[in-house]
């Protein structure tokens, strides 16, 4: 981007940073500012759908699962945006879904069981080592004891909705580890063949 080269040349000026680390500074300026207009949007999606609370709760859940489960990954920036923005959509439609509490109970326990035994996803940027994917599992671990310990405090103060969004949210998580799998798998096969 125009604007990141702009800048990072600012900072070599100001000797803030040296040439050798110019494209790394452009890198990293390029990819907060698109994580700046990532989030901009998501909340003016979840603005635009009146559930500003519901995003808070998915997000607070998504992304420590998303970190460290890993998952899908799609080629191009344009791609990974549109189609976050697409889930995100159908995750707040989600909560407009009104589900029992023994529904919302067992899909908590059956999520918890499936990261619990699940490894990390690898993915083209990132390639882990056994080591690796079993620190990040135990991490993976400790956030579904915090949410399964934070569900059961909201049911105790009568936040069952609430409870169904931490739920929501884990399947978003979910959704992009299993597709992760998915295309792991799939470009495993297609190397094979």
């Amino acid at each position: 981007m125009k604007k990141c080269k702009e800048l990072s040349n600012r900072f070599l000026e100001a000797n803030i940073i040296n040439k050798e680390e110019m494209e790394i500074c452009c890198f990293g300026l390029e990819c907060l500012f698109l994580k700046i207009i990532t989030f901009a949007s998501y909340l003016v999606i979840a603005i635009i759908m009146k559930r500003l609370k519901e995003f808070v709760v998915i997000m607070l859940i998504f992304i420590p699962l998303r970190r460290n489960a890993g998952g899908y990954h799609a080629k191009t920036r344009g791609k990974c945006y549109l189609l976050s923005c697409g889930i995100l959509i159908v995750t707040l439609i989600a909560c407009e879904i009104r589900l029992e509490l023994y529904i919302v109970l067992t899909l908590l326990i059956g999520l918890s069981i499936i990261f619990w035994m699940t490894l990390p996803v690898d993915n083209e940027n990132r390639i882990m080592d056994i080591s690796e994917k079993i620190f990040f599992q135990a991490r993976v671990r400790k956030i579904i004891l915090l949410n399964s310990m934070f569900c059961i405090i909201l049911i105790f103060l009568k936040l069952e909705e609430t409870c169904k969004t931490v739920v929501l949210g884990m399947l978003m998580a979910l959704f992009f580890l299993f597709a992760g799998k998915i295309q792991v798998k799939f470009k495993s096969f297609i190397k094979n063949c």
